[in-house]
């Protein structure tokens, strides 16, 4: 398959390309749309307490397991296969490698941004907006395991973030949605860079996944689950942490991907990915 670029510099060309690629919407739609659905149909099975748990619900199912493969799914197999049908190739005589990897590694992110922050903002219009209008809502008066007698009350002393709970939960709906954002937006670039290094494409894909599951593991057998990349991007099922306690992960990442993106300008963009 050869894929055309008719200007490799900007990002919004780029991302006009990706929205009007089925590859690309397709996935998002279903990003956004799937744990909200699924939160939906299962509901019932589950003794609620409010619409801040409901919210948990449509989030603490298949999400915090599979986030860097539906980061990874909604625009890298496109990049890789720009990749691999050696397109950065034919951009060198009409810009820069740094100009080329940097705008796909800013769509990337973008894309990822805009669809996992949507993600959110549907499941906390099901949860606090639309569940009640249609009389979907129907909770129990119900504690869970441990909790304070006046936990129901007290919604912040649940899950990390619920600190800026408020009524209405807008400002929480909103931090929230744009954390979840902006990890995803992380783990965009780390799996793109991970393309730009890698020769082996299946390879290159599954490290985002893969990162996550080994430090994952390790910093639980530690001691140290609330430093997971997973419990700091969806904190459901996890004590509460001071805000201060997600950033350590997510600033670790970052550090990682500036890292990489040096070394990578160091070889001159002489990479296997990019062979």
């Amino acid at each position: 398959m050869t894929l055309a670029v008719t200007n490799p510099r900007t990002v919004p060309a780029e991302l006009r390309r990706a929205g009007r690629s089925i590859g690309v919407l397709g996935p998002a739609l279903i990003v956004v749309l799937m744990p909200a659905a699924i939160g939906i149909l299962v509901r019932e099975e589950y003794a609620l307490s409010g619409s801040l748990e409901f919210f948990g619900l449509m989030l603490r199912n298949f999400v915090p397991l599979l986030f860097p493969v539906l980061v990874t799914v909604v625009y890298l197999p496109r990049l890789s296969d720009e990749f691999a049908n050696g397109f950065t190739g034919s951009v060198r005589t009409r810009t820069t490698l740094r100009t080329y990897l940097g705008s796909r590694i800013a769509t990337a992110a973008l894309l990822s941004f805009l669809t996992f922050t949507a993600m959110i903002v549907v499941c906390w219009l099901v949860a606090f907006v639309i569940g009640p209008l249609v009389g979907m809502n129907e909770f129990e008066n119900v504690l869970p395991a441990g909790a304070a007698p006046d936990a129901l009350l007290d919604p912040v002393s649940r899950a990390t973030f619920t600190q800026l709970y408020a009524d209405p939960p807008v400002l929480y709906g909103v931090v929230y949605a744009v954390w979840v954002g902006l990890n995803a937006a992380l783990v965009a670039v780390f799996g793109t860079l991970s393309l730009i290094l890698i020769s082996n494409r299946f390879v290159a894909l599954a490290v985002p996944t893969v990162a996550f599951l080994v430090v994952g593991f390790a910093l639980q057998v530690l001691g140290l689950a609330p430093f997971t990349p997973t419990f700091a991007t969806f904190p459901f099922g996890l004590a509460q942490q001071p805000l201060w306690t997600p950033f350590v992960p997510f600033m670790a990442l970052a550090i990682v991907c500036a890292g990489l993106w040096v070394y990578v300008e160091r070889r001159n963009f002489e990479t296997s990915g990019l062979d």
